[in-house]
């Protein structure tokens, strides 16, 4: 059984030689006495109360330092407790230290933040360490920092999780990424997700793997432009196809389209890519079938369904995919399945590239202008002949008349 306090008292006695020590052990025997023993032994020696067995209850060593439960003192502390403390209302006016706050609607609040902060600092991710219930702090709290500028600050290299989120960051960058993070020198990652980057004045978006590779789709750049694909962006709006990212058809599974609008586009000026240099053996046009070709294309006005189109009552004037499919079948793409408002899927969708009729269009002016230019070369000829055949008719006439052989219109001859 352990004892309720245990004494030593170092007095005159030792320097009797008379007894070297003496042991009052009265709380278990007698209350008032062991009291009265006690208040008399702290007279004589000054208050210096210290107890050696490992199994005492009270531990008190000659610094004043106490332990309850243990003689393991702690020697920067005054008092070390074996086991739980319950106490109705705890106030301290310096440093409190605890590897947990736990407990059905347990509370920590501390008006001066400094000093939690100091025990906030260290590293909360070792094992065991864990705060439950409320924390109250009117200071900055810093996690690996030793100066905090705002009210929570996180290490560099460090990462935040939230869900499946986390966010870390080092130098001038930051991640913010599901299911993978960064640690400043190598990604550690769940499953595949995306991924935000946060790099200087540019903002990067990835897709990973969740194995630490990344594949760029978007790129927002210091100047503002926008690149779509990976590429880096040159203009205000850059879709390039860098990466297989891509926009697809609405409803489909194609990836072959760079930019797909189902709404009215506008642009003062639009431009194709034309450079020779990356056009694999061009060969020159033979113009004499394009004016048959653009004869058979059929032109037509026409609206749209109200399924397709929310302006059902505006009229155009174009083409037919399918028509011109018959004659020009190059001109026209089929790219999937297009579903419709209602729910209607119309199978195989076609689209027609529009440039290419323009380039038969002027195949076929080229073919008209050959053909005008050698009228206009027969018409000439022809000119002159007629021209020749009347200077050759006033000859004749001429010869007649000296002859006597014509009659004018007086009646002379």
């Amino acid at each position: 059984m352990k004892r309720v306090l245990s004494i030593k008292q170092k007095t005159a006695y030792q320097t009797m030689g008379s007894i070297k020590s003496a042991y009052h052990r009265g709380f278990s025997r007698g209350l008032a006495l062991g009291l009265v023993l006690l208040a008399a032994f702290i007279v004589l020696t000054g208050s210096l109360l210290y107890g050696e067995e490992s199994d005492d209850a009270l531990y008190i060593d000659p610094n004043g330092n106490v332990g309850i439960g243990t003689n393991q003192l702690h020697p920067d502390v005054k008092l070390t407790v074996e086991g739980k403390i319950h106490v109705q209302d705890l106030k301290a006016t310096r440093t409190v230290q605890a590897n947990e706050f736990s407990g059905s609607g347990s509370e920590l609040t501390v008006e001066d933040g400094e000093n939690i902060k100091k025990a906030l600092n260290k590293k909360l991710d070792k094992a065991g360490g864990h705060i439950t219930g409320k924390l109250s702090i009117s200071g900055n709290v810093g996690i690996g920092t030793s100066d905090q500028e705002v009210t929570l600050e996180v290490a560099q290299n460090q990462v935040i999780k939230i869900g499946n989120a986390y966010l870390s960051s080092g130098g001038d960058y930051a991640h913010l990424a599901n299911n993978e993070w960064f640690d400043g020198k190598k990604w550690h990652g769940k499953k595949s997700g995306t991924l935000i980057q946060l790099d200087q004045q540019k903002i990067r978006f990835h897709r990973h793997d969740g194995k630490g590779n990344h594949t760029p789709s978007m790129i927002i750049n210091s100047k503002g432009y926008v690149s779509i694909g990976g590429a880096e962006p040159i203009v205000p709006m850059h879709i390039s196809r860098a990466t297989t990212a891509a926009f697809g058809f609405p409803g489909t599974s194609s990836n072959k389209w760079g930019l797909f609008v189902e709404a009215h586009a506008c642009a003062k000026y639009w431009h194709r890519h034309s450079d020779a240099r990356v056009k694999r053996s061009p060969l020159p046009v033979k113009t004499a079938n394009a004016l048959n070709t653009i004869q058979n294309l059929k032109v037509y006005d026409y609206g749209f369904i109200p399924e397709y189109d929310d302006s059902p009552n505006r009229k155009e004037r174009g083409f037919l995919a399918q028509q011109v499919k018959e004659v020009i079948p190059e001109a026209v793409s089929v790219i999937g399945d297009k579903e419709l408002s209602n729910g209607k899927v119309l199978k195989n969708f076609h689209v027609l590239n529009e440039s290419r009729i323009v380039a038969e269009t002027v195949a076929a002016v080229q073919e008209l202008h050959k053909v005008i230019m050698a009228q206009q070369e027969e018409i000439a000829r022809l000119r002159e002949e007629v021209a020749g055949t009347r200077a050759q008719m006033a000859q004749f006439e001429d010869l007649l008349q000296k002859d006597g052989l014509i009659v004018t219109a007086n009646g002379k001859r």
